[in-house]
């Protein structure tokens, strides 16, 4: 194919682009705009209809990814909400339908319905953070060491003594993540 046209490329990266047109008042569509993103990272071009003309113009390529670099968290019950660098971040905990955020000496916990493990570890760097068991994800920064008791048994060192086990299948992922690739 000589010149790929935007939906191709996008195709040919696993990545589909649709259309979606919300008309409504200025809360129903920032309420409709964050349903529409709580599912999965896209990227969002905003437009505008004026006089029957649309304001929208067709990407010329995907834009690349671009990944949290803060998140909201609870503080005083609630009253207030503190950003987080997630490079201060050392690793992140799923508990029940919360997560804990781990920091130095300290952790928040953050409880959002469409804060999932999942959806949190899609919005985070690959090259910094690393799923290493169902319920945890580590910063690579923060990694101490990796120890073995048996082939089965394996576990991720962070500081202050703080060891998370690490599944087997996600072991060569992170030995390799923090080789650096």
């Amino acid at each position: 194919m000589a010149n790929p046209t935007i939906d191709e490329t996008l195709e040919e990266e696993g990545l589909h682009q649709i259309q979606v047109r919300i008309v409504a008042g200025r809360r129903e569509f920032e309420a409709a705009l964050r349903q529409l993103t709580s599912v999965a990272p896209v990227e969002v071009v905003i437009g505008w209809i004026s006089g029957g003309e649309s304001r929208v113009k067709p990407l010329a390529q995907p834009r690349p990814e671009r990944y949290t670099r803060r998140l909201p968290v609870p503080e005083h019950a609630g009253h207030r909400i503190r950003y987080l660098k997630v490079e201060a971040i050392t690793w992140i905990e799923a508990e029940s339908q919360y997560l804990k955020l781990h920091v130095k000496d300290k952790s928040f916990l953050v409880r959002e319905p469409t804060m999932t493990i999942r959806h949190l570890e899609s919005r985070l760097d690959p090259e910094q953070f690393v799923r290493v068991n169902r319920s945890h994800i580590v910063n690579l920064e923060w990694v101490v060491a990796l120890r073995t008791e048996a082939p089965s048994k394996r576990y991720v060192v962070l500081p202050g003594g703080h060891e998370l086990t690490v599944s087997p299948s996600r072991w060569e992922r992170l030995k390799k993540a923090l080789a650096g690739g």
